[in-house]
C-alpha cells in the first residue's frame, strides 16, 4: 500500500496534464482571439482567426470570429487584406442580409479609399444599389460609382451614374457633392467656362463649405487655364479677407500679373 501512496503523485501528473491540455485547445476560438488583443498582440489574433474559418465554415461561431476579426484588422491593424478576407467570409456564409450589407459597405470603402481598387470598388457599389436601401444612401453609392469610373478614365460612364443619381432627387448636402464632381468631370473634358459657372454658384450657395473644399482654389485654376488671368486675379483677391494664407495670395497675384503681362499683345507686345 506504502508503495502505491508513492506512486499516486507522479500518476496523477500526466493526468493533470492531459487535463489542462485539452482545455487549452478546447478553448473558444473568440475567447482565445481576444485574449490576444488584450494581450497587444492582434496581429497573432488576426492570424489565429484566419486559420480557424478556413478549417470551419459556415457556422454560427464561425461568423462571430469573422466579424471580429475584420473588426481588429480593419480598424485596429488597417490590415485591409486580411480584413477583406473576413468581410468576404461573412458575404459568402451569413444568411443575415444586414449582416452581407454591412460587409459590403466596409468593402467598397475599403477598395474605393483605402486600395484605390476603382474596378474592385465599381463591382462593390453595384451590388449595393441593388439592395432596397434608403434612397440618400443609394444615392450616395451611385455618387461613388461615378467617382469610381471617372478615377479608371471611364467618363461616359461616370456621367451616366452621375445622371443617375441626380434623378434620385438627394438632398442638398448631397447634391452639392454631386455638383463638386460635375465640375472635375467638366474640367476633365477641358470645358472650363461651364466648371467656372458652376463653381461660382458652389462658391456663393456654400461659402463656409466651399472654402473648406478649396473650391475657391479650384475657380482660380480654371480661369487661368482659360487665360482668363483677369478674372483669376480677381477671384484670388475676394479671397483675401478668409484665405489662411494672404502672403501666398500675394506671390500667385504677382505671378499672374507676369503671365499675363508676357502674353502676345499685351501692353504693345507683338505676335
Amino acid at each position: 500500500m506504502r508503495g502505491w501512496r508513492r506512486l499516486l503523485p507522479l500518476l496523477l501528473i500526466p493526468f493533470f496534464g492531459v487535463i489542462s491540455s485539452c482545455t487549452l485547445f478546447s478553448e473558444d476560438p473568440l475567447s482565445r482571439a481576444k485574449d490576444l488583443v488584450s494581450r497587444g498582440q492582434k496581429k497573432e489574433a488576426v492570424t489565429y482567426l484566419l486559420k480557424e474559418i478556413d478549417s470551419t465554415q459556415n457556422s454560427k461561431e464561425s461568423l462571430e470570429w469573422a466579424q471580429y476579426g475584420a473588426q481588429v484588422a480593419h480598424l485596429q491593424l488597417r490590415d485591409y487584406p486580411s480584413a477583406i478576407t473576413f468581410y468576404r467570409y461573412l458575404l459568402n456564409y451569413s444568411d443575415s442580409s444586414d449582416e452581407q450589407l454591412g460587409a459590403l459597405r466596409s468593402l467598397g470603402m475599403i477598395y474605393f479609399d483605402q486600395l484605390k481598387d476603382y474596378q474592385r470598388s465599381i463591382e462593390i457599389f453595384e451590388t449595393m444599389v441593388r439592395f432596397p436601401l434608403p434612397k440618400e444612401e443609394k444615392a450616395k453609392y451611385k455618387l461613388l460609382l461615378a467617382k469610381s469610373h471617372y478615377n479608371l478614365a471611364q467618363i461616359h460612364q461616370a456621367e451616366a451614374e452621375l445622371k443617375a443619381f441626380r434623378d434620385l432627387k438627394p438632398s442638398n448636402s448631397m447634391q452639392y457633392e454631386g455638383d463638386v464632381f460635375e465640375s472635375n468631370l467638366l474640367v476633365s473634358k477641358k470645358e472650363h467656362e461651364k466648371a467656372a459657372a458652376l463653381l461660382k454658384r458652389l462658391i456663393q450657395e456654400f461659402p463656409e463649405r466651399a472654402r473648406s473644399d478649396g473650391l475657391e482654389m479650384n475657380l482660380v485654376a480654371c480661369y487661368e487655364d482659360m487665360k482668363n488671368f483677369d478674372a483669376a486675379i480677381q477671384a484670388m483677391n475676394d479671397m483675401k479677407k478668409t484665405y489662411p494664407d494672404p502672403e501666398f495670395l500675394e506671390m500667385r497675384i504677382d505671378r499672374l500679373r507676369e503671365r499675363k503681362d508676357n502674353m502676345p499683345g499685351a501692353k504693345g507686345l507683338k505676335k
